[in-house]
């Protein structure tokens, strides 16, 4: 009931926002902020005629303020989720992932192009306030980009490196520690500043320290847990 694809849930979980409403078909390039106990469509907030990007183009920042909708196209597109009106447009390229913090007002966003750049959200300042690039590698992969307590972590992939998980201060943009390479991908931010991190090779997964590099088996039995960081 409601809606079919991505999409993400408010914190307070009384909407969410998603698109292909039921019953328009797939050539809906809208996204809709729907009632999450009734599962009715409350406002059309995107309608660009342009794809919405994935697989992270639908979400919604941790303190409610904004619903965030990647296109294919150029822009990401901010909505107010008091008023459900545009609140800025940004020239992002197709959008891969997303950060928002609140504390700061500071959206992080990786794209089509290169590097991580970082958007001034705070009241009459919506732009680029910095463009972070650690100069190994192409690209960010698309759905993993975590945003921890003073610090970020990124899954990239470089002909150098091959897959490899990064970490980086987020107000300077300086690389914390080395990249941790062997196949090894960030599933979960902790509040400590470590990670949870999942080799490909191996059913159990690990706690990563950034800054000392140390790995540490997170537990014997996490081949249960492998599947839910997963899905998170």
């Amino acid at each position: 009931s409601g809606a079919t694809g991505m999409g993400d849930v408010t914190p307070s979980g009384d909407r969410y926002v998603s698109f292909n409403a039921e019953g328009q078909g797939g050539d809906d390039f809208s996204a809709y902020v729907f009632d999450a106990e009734t599962g009715t469509s409350r406002h059309v907030i995107y309608n660009e005629n342009t794809w919405i990007s994935l697989p992270e183009g639908l979400t919604i920042t941790e303190d409610e303020r904004y619903a965030i909708v990647g296109s294919i196209a150029r822009y990401t597109y901010l909505y107010d989720l008091e008023t459900y009106q545009e609140a800025a447009r940004l020239p992002t390229d197709e959008l891969w992932s997303n950060a928002y913090d609140p504390a700061t007002g500071r959206l992080y966003t990786t794209s089509t192009l290169p590097g991580v750049r970082v958007w001034d959200l705070t009241p009459g300042a919506v732009g680029v306030e910095s463009t972070i690039d650690l100069g190994d590698y192409p690209w960010v992969n698309g759905d993993t980009f975590f945003l921890g307590d003073g610090i970020v972590g990124m899954n990239t992939i470089s002909f150098e490196l091959g897959w490899a998980s990064q970490a980086f201060d987020p107000a300077t943009g300086v690389r914390i520690g080395e990249p941790l390479t062997d196949d090894t991908a960030i599933q979960i931010p902790v509040p400590d500043g470590r990670f949870v991190v999942q080799p490909f090779s191996e059913p159990t997964a690990r706690w990563w320290n950034p800054a000392d590099g140390i790995l540490v088996e997170l537990l014997p039995c996490s081949e249960v847990l492998v599947d839910s960081f997963g899905d998170s």
